[in-house]
């Protein structure tokens, strides 16, 4: 092998490391944009979740505006949250309650 045919060789590896360098650099580039869309998608989800904690801190109920945490499916209400779940159990325990009460007042009335 002559000293040309070795740098021909060489030249040729060095061009081979650079179209290889080339598409690292490439992948990375996409890769690099893929976790900034992933970032900006995580974001925009921690952006609403921290609205709909901020909101519900002060929900009572009567702000004619649905609960954040319960679901609904094109504006059609479809399944309570925790609270409202827990709050409804609350209120019929309540309700059973005073209706046993009324009816222990009632005995000892009559």
């Amino acid at each position: 092998m002559s000293y040309c045919q070795g740098c021909a060789n060489a030249d040729a590896i060095a061009k081979q490391r650079s179209m290889e360098a080339d598409q690292l650099r490439a992948d990375l580039a996409a890769e690099r944009a893929a976790h900034e869309q992933q970032l900006a998608k995580v974001c925009e989800e921690r952006d609403h979740l921290v609205n709909a904690i901020e909101f519900m801190r002060g929900y009572k109920g009567i702000e004619a505006r649905g609960c954040v945490l319960c679901v609904y499916e094109n504006g059609v209400f479809k399944k309570r949250c925790q609270m409202h779940s827990d709050l409804d159990r609350i209120k019929k325990e309540r309700d059973g309650l005073a209706a046993m009460l009324a009816k222990v007042k009632g005995g000892l009335d009559g």
